[in-house]
């Protein structure tokens, strides 16, 4: 890389095409099935990423003031700094702009608050984070009325091989709770909705969970949840999507949701 980055001094030239030392990289790590240290030169995950507020500043404005080499003169592909509590709003809103947001001052507050609270829980913040906090936003300027029931609270408790779980919601402008148990964690989320929604005359009737699937975003241990339910009723078809750092969470809003399209919204024969 030195006869790339000091070109004038050494004037040397290869034909080593040093775009491909990075998929060249992630190929031989899916072949050997064994990543390479995320602090590896040139290659590595965090080798181009930039977490201090005062860094990411620095790289928007002039990218040589912390880049000898730029990511794509060796094929680095991926986030050229992960957010976090300490990224300011114009990172933040270079980077919707990058991934194609664009807000309005006053949205832009609202999703700053949001992406604030968030960061408080994660350590970094990626674009896949991002698009859930879109998306939330979006279903809640979507859900306005109080008719749509809105989760508060989960509390889930494992004792022995007993699953239970106490889940308190809000609708028609009232709070209740209940509980619930089950053989695993989503059986008993779904018991306790149930519960709770019947007690309250909102179950809509004979509910049936007919799909259930959950994935991860970017990160590690601190990967945000997204769960994903199909329910039916009768011959109609409701769909819910729920993201949480607490997949337990993700499932009661993935439920909730799906059971709200079920009441309100047009609905798949």
């Amino acid at each position: 890389m030195n006869l790339i980055t000091r070109k004038d001094y050494y004037g040397l030239e290869t034909k080593i095409s040093t775009k491909q030392i990075g998929p060249t990289s992630r190929l031989l790590t899916t072949i050997i099935n064994k990543p390479v240290s995320d602090t590896l030169p040139i290659v590595g995950a965090n080798v181009f990423r930039h977490s201090s507020g005062i860094h990411q500043d620095g790289v928007l404005k002039e990218t040589r003031n912390y880049e000898i080499i730029t990511p794509d003169v060796v094929g680095w592909r991926g986030e050229t700094f992960p957010l976090t509590s300490q990224s300011g709003r114009n990172g933040l809103k270079k980077r919707l702009k990058d991934i194609g947001y664009s807000f309005r001052d006053t949205d832009l507050d609202k999703f700053y608050q949001k992406f604030i609270a968030l960061a408080d829980i994660k350590t970094f913040i990626y674009n896949s984070d991002l698009q859930m906090l879109k998306q939330e936003l979006e279903a809640a300027e979507y859900n306005q009325s109080d008719r749509w029931v809105r989760l508060i609270r989960v509390d889930y408790h494992k004792i022995s091989d007993t699953h239970s779980v106490i889940v308190r919601l809000t609708a028609n402008g009232r709070e209740f709770e209940a509980s619930g148990s089950g053989n695993g964690p989503v059986s008993s989320v779904w018991d306790a909705i149930k519960n709770a929604l019947s007690r309250n005359g909102l179950w809509p009737g004979d509910i049936r969970l007919t799909d259930f699937d959950v994935g991860k975003g970017a990160g590690g241990v601190e990967a945000i949840g997204t769960a994903l339910v199909k329910i039916s009723c009768d011959s109609k078809t409701a769909f819910g999507r729920g993201t949480d750092t607490d997949i337990i969470v993700a499932c009661a809003k993935a439920h909730i949701a799906a059971i709200d399209h079920l009441i309100h919204s047009p609905l798949t024969e």
